[in-house]
C-alpha cells in the first residue's frame, strides 16, 4: 500500500472513531487511539509534502534539457541519400591515411568546413565515418536540447520513468543548420530513464536509436 492509501485509510479510521467517543467506558481508549491517529496523520503529511512530485511532460523536459546541455560525444547519424550526396559532393572521402586504415570514409577538408567546429580536424576520431548498424556515423563533441517530449511511462524498475524524447542539435554559430541538414538527421527519439530521489528526479540512462 502506498503513501496516498495510507493516508487515506488512517483519515477512514479517525472519521469513523468519532462516533464512539462518547462513550464512558471507552473514552480514555479512545482518546489515546485518536492521539495516535493524529500523530500517524501528521507523519503521513509531512512525509507526502517532501516527496517529489509526479513527473510531468514540463519536469521531464527542464531535467532532460539540463542534461543534454553539457557537450559530450555523440554518434550523429547520415542519412542514406545525405551520405551518398556526401560522397557526390566532396563532403566525406576515403580514409587514405595510415591512421585508423580499417575505417575507409573519412570527414573531407570541405566537410570539416560544413560542419565547422562540431568537429575537431585535429582529432581523428572526431571525424572518421563509422558504420554502425547500417547508418553511416560520426562522433563529435555536442549538446542537445529537447524538441517535444512524446510520452511518459513506468520504467522497469520501482520509482522510475521511461521518457520517451526528440532531441536535436545545439549548433554552434559557424555551422549552417540548412547545409548540414542535407546531409544528416537533425532529430533523434530516444528513451531516457529517470529515477526518483529524495530531492527529485534525475537522468539514469538515455537510450539512442
Amino acid at each position: 500500500m502506498n503513501v496516498s492509501k495510507n493516508y487515506l485509510f488512517l483519515v477512514f479510521l479517525f472519521v469513523v472513531s468519532l462516533p464512539l467517543s462518547g462513550c464512558n467506558q471507552e473514552n480514555k481508549k479512545l482518546q489515546a487511539e485518536n492521539s495516535d491517529l493524529r500523530v500517524k496523520l501528521y507523519l503521513l503529511e509531512t512525509e507526502l509534502t517532501k516527496q517529489p512530485r509526479n513527473l510531468d511532460r514540463k519536469d521531464a523536459e527542464e531535467i532532460l534539457n539540463r542534461y543534454l546541455s553539457t557537450p559530450s560525444v555523440k554518434r550523429i547519424k547520415f542519412m542514406a541519400s545525405g551520405f551518398e550526396l556526401a560522397k557526390t559532393n566532396g563532403v566525406i572521402s576515403k580514409n587514405s591515411g595510415k591512421e585508423w586504415p580499417e575505417y575507409p570514409w573519412i570527414l573531407s577538408e570541405k566537410g570539416k568546413m560544413i560542419f565547422g567546429s562540431i568537429v575537431n580536424g585535429e582529432i581523428i576520431e572526431s571525424i572518421i565515418i563509422t558504420q554502425i548498424e547500417g547508418n553511416y556515423v560520426f562522433r563529435p563533441e555536442i549538446a542537445e536540447k529537447v524538441v517535444s517530449i512524446k510520452g511518459i511511462s513506468d520504467g522497469p524498475y520501482r520509482g522510475t520513468k521511461v521518457v520517451q524524447v526528440i532531441t536535436t542539435y545545439v549548433l554552434p554559430s559557424d555551422v549552417n543548420e540548412q547545409e548540414i541538414a542535407k546531409y544528416i538527421y537533425m532529430a533523434e527519439r530516444k528513451d531516457a530513464i529517470l529515477r526518483r530521489y529524495d530531492d527529485g528526479w534525475r537522468v539514469e540512462e538515455i537510450k539512442r536509436y
